[in-house]
Formats: structure tokens, C-alpha cells, sequence
């Protein structure tokens, strides 16, 4: 490990294609200007990298191609957005009036290990890392998984980690940053872990006319685990069906509230229609949904977040283009400013 300072002359960073998107933060930066970087940046040498591991150069946010390009390029394993900012400084002014320096801590491959769990690690102790950005760095690990899949679409849905914890796993804890890295980096089962089930779900209560809204904060499922250790899950999820004012329960934040609620309609159901209901109590709802279904639905919820990730990078990369077409702009309306004031002048 070596602790150097480097300027925008004499380097080049580099992302990992796994590692969180970077966000504008107007915060950091007025920091930046201020102080400069305090906190040294942790890299490791684009040579020592494998060559499957994907890297985009921090500048133009293009993929490295070139093996020179890899060997010139210290990757950034933590602090993307301290180097985004710094850059950004030292490139807002062409008279360089700003030239920071910035600490970097070079490691060597043996000292990190393996990469993601370094990342995770670094993350996961500094609480610098969200239930999202787990969830991004494990679909971005391990994209053919189905519950890596099914988990990501949830997120992008926005669904806290707790919240998909508890429809994967009718469970609060069993899924969270830690079980979900150690699945990714070393195959370790989620206890009670079910995708398929939590998709089916999601999308009955959907047809039952709840709002995708309601179902991600954890009150209708938190009722719905509570049955469930009483009952049956197939118990809670008819009595679910037959709810006449979805919009009275979806104000409703208190579990014991919610099951007052639907007790009162499910007995209303029965005293009206008893043969009925009884003929439903042995239909398995959660069956009514396809596979199909749940297969469509995480391919539709990943390939929206894929173009929205893909239309960001291009922003990304077109910035400095689109900086100097204004530029361009700025100066043909002068232009014709001036023109137009000349012509004047002549009228005159």
C-alpha cells in the first residue's frame, strides 16, 4: 500500500462496471472547492484487474477497451463520488483556476482480495451504502440469477430492502445487506427465501386493486405475516380477496386496525354469500398466477431500469459535448447580435 498525491496531469480513474452510479452532489463539491479532498481514495491498479472485470473511465464515462487504457487506469474501489467532484472542479474553467491535488491510496490486488466483498466491506462499515446500492452492486454481480433478478426488480419498483425482505422471506431481517452479499460472494442460502412466491404476491394484491404505492411501505404485508402465523398464508390472502373498500384499508397504517377491517368485510361476505366463500377457502390464490407472469413481470421491471441506466451514461458522456455545442450556440447568437447592431449603425 502506498499513500501518493496525484493532480489531473499525471492521472486517470477509472469505475468498476459493478460499483453504485455516481449522483451529482452539490453538497461535496462546495466541500471540494473549499477544503479540497480530505479523505484519501482508495484504488487499486488497472493492470492487476482481470480482464472480464468491466471498467469506464471516470472522465468520459466510456468503456475502457484498450490494454493500455486498463494498465494506465487506478480504479476507484471507494470514493467515486470524491473523484467525480474533483474532476468536475478541475475541469469547470479552462483557465485552471482550480488544480486541486487529491490523496489516493494505491493497494495491490493481494492486499484487497476479493474485489466486491472489499467494496461491500468498506461500504457496509462506513454506512456510506443504502439497502439500494446492495441490491444494484448484486444484480450487477450476478444479472442470471432469479432471485438476484427478482429482488432488483422489486428495488426499482422502490421497495426498501426490508420491504422485499418481508414479501421474498415473510420475514423483516432474513433478507439484508449482509445476507444478500454473502449469497452474491459466497452462495450462502437466504433463510426462507422464495421469489416466486413473493412475485405472486405482489401482483395479487395488485389485482385485488391495490396500488403499487401501498404495497411498498410494509403494512399490508406486515398484516399478511401475521396471519400467516396464526392461519394459513392461503387463510390470509381470502380473506384479502374479498375486501369491498380497498381504499378504506389503504389508509390504514395500523396492523391490527387492517385486520378489524377485513375481518368486518370477510364476515359481511359470509352472512351474504357462505357457500361461496367456503368454495373459495380452497382455492390456492397465490396459484392463479403463472409462472409466466412472474417471469414477465421482473424482465419488465429490470429492462425499464436497464434504459434508464443506459440513457444516464450517455447524458454522462455527452456532457462535455453538449457544454461545448452551447458554447457554439452562445456564440452565433453574439455573432448575430453584432450583426444586427452593426446594421443599425449603417441605417442610422
Amino acid at each position: 500500500m502506498e499513500l501518493i498525491h496525484k493532480n489531473k496531469e499525471n492521472c486517470k480513474f477509472a469505475f468498476l462496471g459493478f460499483n453504485r452510479i455516481v449522483l451529482k452532489n452539490n453538497e461535496l463539491m462546495d466541500n471540494i472547492r473549499k477544503n479540497g479532498v480530505q479523505v484519501p481514495i482508495i484504488v487499486v491498479r488497472g493492470s492487476e484487474l482481470e480482464h472480464d472485470v468491466e471498467l469506464f473511465d471516470a472522465v468520459s464515462n466510456q468503456k475502457v477497451v484498450t490494454e493500455e487504457e486498463r494498465n494506465n487506469s487506478l480504479v476507484v474501489l471507494d470514493g467515486q463520488h470524491r473523484v467525480s467532484c474533483w474532476l468536475s472542479i478541475n475541469n469547470e474553467d479552462e483557465n485552471q483556476e482550480h488544480n486541486l491535488d487529491i490523496p489516493v491510496i494505491i493497494k495491490s490486488i493481494e492486499e484487497v482480495g476479493n474485489i466486491n466483498e472489499f467494496i461491500v466491506s468498506i461500504n457496509n462499515t462506513s454506512k456510506k451504502w443504502k439497502g439500494a446500492d446492495y441490491i444494484d452492486n448484486a444484480f450487477k454481480q450476478c444479472k442470471e440469477d432469479e432471485i438476484v433478478k427478482a429482488i432488483y426488480a422489486f428495488k426499482n419498483l422502490g421497495f426498501s430492502l426490508s420491504s422485499i425482505s418481508r414479501y421474498m422471506c415473510l420475514n423483516k431481517d432474513y433478507l439484508n445487506p449482509c445476507s444478500l452479499s454473502d449469497y452474491v460472494n459466497q452462495g450462502v442460502k437466504i433463510n426462507r427465501i422464495d421469489y416466486k412466491r413473493a412475485v405472486k404476491i405482489y401482483l395479487f394484491l395488485l389485482k385485488c386493486g391495490f396500488s403499487n404505492n401501498y404495497l411498498k411501505s410494509r403494512y399490508l404485508i406486515d398484516y399478511i405475516m401475521e396471519q400467516k402465523k396464526q392461519d394459513d398464508l392461503d387463510i390470509a390472502l381470502n380473506k384479502i380477496y374479498y375486501i369491498s373498500d380497498i381504499k378504506s384499508v389503504c389508509s390504514l397504517k395500523d396492523g391490527n386496525e387492517i385486520e378489524k377491517l377485513v375481518d368486518k368485510d370477510y364476515k359481511n361476505v359470509m352472512e351474504k354469500n357462505k357457500k361461496e366463500v367456503l368454495a373459495g377457502e380452497n382455492i390456492h390464490r397465490l396459484n392463479e398466477i403463472s409462472d409466466e407472469e412472474v417471469d414477465l413481470f421482473i424482465r419488465k421491471h429490470i429492462e425499464n431500469q436497464k434504459k434508464i441506466a443506459t440513457k444516464y451514461r450517455r447524458v454522462k458522456s455527452n456532457e462535455k459535448s453538449e457544454k461545448q455545442v452551447k458554447k457554439e450556440e452562445i456564440d452565433k447568437i453574439t455573432d448575430k447580435v453584432e450583426m444586427t447592431h452593426c446594421k443599425m449603425k449603417v441605417v442610422e
